[in-house]
């Protein structure tokens, strides 16, 4: 039987505070600099500039953003999986699968996510809120005649919940489908 449950991932973002803090203060080295210097201003301003938007991409997208996984029931009696991204008060859906079309979920440390080559036939989603997370997930999935590759963080026992019901859903699709 397929229950509805939440999992929302703490993410341990000390890399991407560091990453951040360093990217500031870098360019504003750079914007001081450019205040001070009469020959190639325009350079000077410009490396700022990228420090500054590196900066605020790391900001934005680990340290102010959350993910918070799901599996739910909906209204044709048909378990998802979803993924939400919360900014502030805002929340987002970003994924939307059936639990049956999850053929795999591995588990890999950095170096074997590092070293997977993702094949090309196949789009890769990171749903990952930790800049470098030591243990991510891989779920393989095809749903309908797409291919892709779903990366998220979370506990062990989230994971053989998730291989447990996305088992129990293909199973359940088999039967009706007879």
């Amino acid at each position: 039987m397929i229950s509805e449950f939440d999992s929302r991932i703490k993410p341990q973002n000390n890399n991407a505070v560091k990453f951040f803090a360093l990217f500031m203060v870098i360019s504003a080295i750079f914007f001081g600099v450019y205040y001070w210097i009469d020959k190639y201003k325009g350079i000077v301003g410009l490396i700022g500039l990228v420090f500054l938007v590196v900066a605020i991409l790391i900001f934005t997208k680990y340290i102010s953003t959350a993910y918070h996984y799901a599996v739910m029931i909906d209204s044709r009696n048909i378990p998802l999986f979803i993924v939400y991204q919360v900014v502030g008060k805002r929340s987002v859906t970003l994924c939307r699968i059936e639990l049956a079309d999850i053929k795999s979920i591995t588990k890999e440390t950095e170096k074997e996510r590092r070293a997977h080559k993702t094949p090309k036939d196949r789009l890769l989603f990171k749903y990952t809120p930790t800049l470098f997370p030591e243990i991510t997930y891989r779920m393989e999935v095809n749903a309908r005649s797409e291919k892709s590759e779903i990366l998220i963080e979370g506990t062990d026992e989230f994971a053989d919940l998730l291989r447990e019901y996305a088992k129990t859903a293909l199973e359940n699709r088999i039967l009706c489908e007879e």
